[in-house]
């Protein structure tokens, strides 16, 4: 019974992945997902989310690993979450994040995303306590970052001094879905896709 179950989420994957092999398909399943009161599995909207942020859409990317994560608090599910608000700017989000992945992610792992519009980026195999640590130590070194303490978590936070991808774009806290589509949306006008 158990690999039957093994199974079906494996074929699961691999269908809700064949959907959304184009970023039109990746975007209609997206709105859908993000709609009035569509319930989405865990699973399914880390999928999506996924997708999402391998067309560079990175807000509804972001709103969906949150619908993940609120149902799934495993490390990849926070890792994810982590990694959407880090790409959206929103880094005093993603910090306290990453730092709970690097402290009970020791046995996880997970596969980098292949970057659909950019070449030089490899695949490869990470471990998410290393990555999270990784990450934290390039955001703490990276010039206009100010730290800034966030309640509860006693680590440092940092908030956003530089140029935005979208003018009047939030650096902190979250977005609701239509803006997050709309965001994506003034992105993509940006880049010219």
């Amino acid at each position: 019974m158990k690999s039957l179950h093994l199974v079906g989420a494996v074929l699961a994957t691999v269908l809700l992945t064949a959907a959304c092999v184009t970023h039109e398909t990746s975007l209609r399943e997206t709105r859908s997902a993000l709609g009035k009161g569509r319930q989405v599995t865990a699973r399914g909207a880390a999928i999506m989310g996924m997708s999402s942020m391998t067309w560079d859409d990175k807000w509804a990317a972001t709103n969906l690993f949150e619908r993940a994560a609120a149902q799934d608090s495993s490390p990849n599910a926070r890792f994810n979450l982590a990694a959407g608000y880090h790409a959206t700017g929103r880094v005093a989000d993603a910090l306290p994040i990453y730092a709970s992945v690097q402290i009970d992610g020791l046995n996880a792992s997970a596969q980098t995303s292949w970057e659909q519009f950019d070449d030089s980026v490899k695949v490869r195999r990470v471990n998410l306590s290393e990555e999270s640590a990784r990450r934290i130590a390039q955001i703490i070194s990276t010039p206009g970052y100010v730290e800034r303490a966030v309640p509860p978590i006693d680590y440092p936070a940092l908030a956003v001094e530089t140029k935005t991808e979208v003018e009047g774009m939030p650096t902190f806290g979250r977005v609701t879905d239509r803006k997050s589509l709309e965001l994506d949306a003034a992105a993509r006008a940006i880049k010219g896709r």
